[in-house]
């Protein structure tokens, strides 16, 4: 059965992420800055795939960094989108596995 898509507040999700692994991010000496729009739509999606989705990027931040470092994650609004940003300082993606990653893009709106 496909999960029911919704209305999801983006900002509040990337807080209670970054704040349920809080302790543990903290415990392996990663500093984490939000820098979320305060203008940020809601947008509609299955919010506990989307919830899986930013769990697993920062799981895969905190495993990028073993001696510690810096997590970044950014909501914008840019011509009509919702764009989020996960960074890190750990030690990247091995060249052999930079075809795997997949980039998500919306179609444009019909007008």
């Amino acid at each position: 059965m496909p999960e029911e898509v919704a209305p999801v507040d983006l900002n509040a999700l990337m807080k209670e992420i970054v704040q349920s692994f809080g302790d543990e991010l903290s415990k392996n000496r990663i500093d984490v800055k939000l820098n979320l729009a305060p203008d940020l739509p809601v947008v509609r999606g299955a919010l506990d795939k989307l919830k899986q989705v930013f769990l697993n990027l920062v799981l895969n931040a905190r495993d990028a960094m073993p001696q510690g470092g810096l997590l970044r994650i950014g909501t914008t609004r840019e011509n009509g989108f919702v764009k989020i940003s996960v960074c890190d300082t750990g030690v990247g993606i091995p060249k052999e596995n930079l075809d795997k990653i997949l980039m998500l893009s919306s179609p444009p709106r019909a007008k």
